[in-house]
């Protein structure tokens, strides 16, 4: 079915999901693809009939939920959607912030800024931490010990000269 076609029914959901289907797929950059793409749909398929992710006795959905419907973690559906209201496809109505319940809208807009998302979910990556070595920690004693500077019992063969075992001469009549 072709977004334009007449007698569609279902209001602002199903307006975005065809948008996100016929229009905004084709031009999102790969970047987007994946979980950000997801969260579009779930996002289409959360919302009330007028585009704000409510429940039908007016409680707002939780990010835990979009982030189960997602399959994804919190911390990352909280940058995929700061992104897509980047791209002007989302928007808040109330505060966001730790404890706060703010009312997510979806909306359809022509020419979504993709490349605002994508900055966004640039520059909200979490940043790679060099993983320690395991034997650093204070559990296994801290770190290795340096070897001895004058070599000891057993660092290197014994230096005898002529027999090759050091235990007895050679049988060579």
């Amino acid at each position: 079915m072709h977004e334009e076609q007449p007698g569609q029914g279902g209001g602002v959901p199903n307006a975005f999901r065809n948008a996100i289907f016929w229009r905004w797929s084709r031009t999102m950059p790969r970047p987007l693809r994946g979980p950000f793409l997801t969260l579009l749909y779930a996002l289409g398929t959360a919302a009330n009939p007028g585009g704000a992710l409510r429940f039908r006795d007016g409680t707002v959905i939780r990010i835990q939920d979009i982030a189960r419907a997602v399959g994804s973690d919190e911390k990352d559906v909280r940058r995929m959607i700061t992104a897509a209201i980047a791209a002007g496809v989302v928007s808040v109505q109330g505060a966001r912030g730790r404890g706060r319940r703010p009312t997510y809208v979806i909306l359809v807009t022509p020419c979504p800024d993709w490349t605002a998302a994508v900055a966004s979910l640039a520059l909200t990556r979490p940043k790679k931490k060099p993983a320690k070595s395991p034997w650093r920690g204070p559990e296994f004693g801290g770190p290795t010990p340096e070897p001895a500077a004058s070599p000891s019992s057993g660092d290197q063969p014994p230096k005898s000269g002529g027999s090759s075992s050091g235990d007895r001469p050679r049988n060579n009549p």
